[in-house]
């Protein structure tokens, strides 16, 4: 456990505070004997799909290592720590020549977070790919659950209603060619680049979709794109994204929130849901 560990360091959208407790996973037997001295905590990844309040940071915070388990690949799946960050998975793939995991590239998160958020992008998420998760349960047990068991929907899974752990992930992958796998994973990349924020402090798309229509459009039709108060910026580059310029605070970003859901409420009678987690 580490004491007044930097929030800043645990979000992608950097609001500053000081976490009490902060536990890093880095054992199966560090997440049973954690599970089973915690009855309240937060399981963040790279924290690129959440904000945080200031008052969880007097509750347990926790990470789970990329080395919590071993890399075990096969032909036709590879199995690693929930720990593991995009980039390190990416670098993995190229390596190992295993195509599947190219639609994350850009994308500041680990693959345990991935999952419990369904992470989706270019027709293509989560569910299409796992195979099983290993967690630790309420009793500090170590199980195994299926992707049927996952109860996968759009942006949601069943790791968002239970107070698990997931420590490990079992994804099915094709062969490919190293430098095929490489261009692509570069072309992603600069596609997000040219339509995305990803140098600006941010946490990813701030609502989800609604059927059939796309709410940067709709957030840009009400003319918001670009506009700034108390810290919080709606990107000009995709309207979708928030920025932090460098003063935004959990209260400023909700404000925003409300304020959007409000305005594209009155225009269009659409009611946007939050994809970011809002974490008390």
């Amino acid at each position: 456990m580490i004491h007044d560990f930097p929030l800043r360091k645990l979000n992608t959208f950097q609001i500053e505070g000081a976490i009490s407790n902060y536990y890093l996973l880095e054992s199966i037997d560090d997440a049973k004997a954690f599970r089973k001295a915690h009855n309240e905590f937060v399981v963040l990844g790279k924290g690129s799909n959440s904000i945080v309040h200031h008052s969880v940071l007097t509750k347990a915070v926790v990470q789970v290592s990329a080395d919590i388990v071993p890399m075990r690949y096969t032909d036709n799946s590879i199995h690693l720590s929930a720990g593991t960050t995009v980039q390190q998975l990416l670098r993995y793939s190229t390596d190992l020549g295993v195509s599947g995991f190219e639609f994350m590239a850009g994308v500041p998160a680990t693959l345990g977070g991935m999952v419990a958020m369904n992470f989706g992008c270019w027709n293509k998420e989560m569910a299409d790919m796992l195979l099983y998760v290993e967690y630790i349960n309420e009793k500090g047990e170590l199980c195994r659950l299926d992707k049927a068991g996952c109860n996968f929907s759009y942006r949601s899974s069943i790791f968002q209603e239970k107070s698990w752990i997931i420590v490990s992930v079992n994804c099915a992958v094709t062969k490919g060619n190293p430098a095929d796998i490489k261009a692509a994973i570069k072309s992603i990349v600069s596609d997000r680049s040219a339509k995305q924020p990803l140098r600006a402090k941010t946490f990813g798309s701030v609502f989800m979709n609604p059927d059939g229509q796309y709410a940067a459009q709709l957030i840009e039709s009400i003319g918001l794109k670009g506009f700034e108060k108390n810290g919080v910026k709606v990107s000009s580059q995709h309207a979708n994204f928030f920025e932090n310029t460098g003063s935004a605070t959990y209260e400023s970003v909700v404000d925003m929130i409300e304020m959007i859901q409000e305005k594209v409420k009155d225009a269009y009678n659409v009611s946007l849901v939050p994809e970011v987690k809002l974490i008390l």
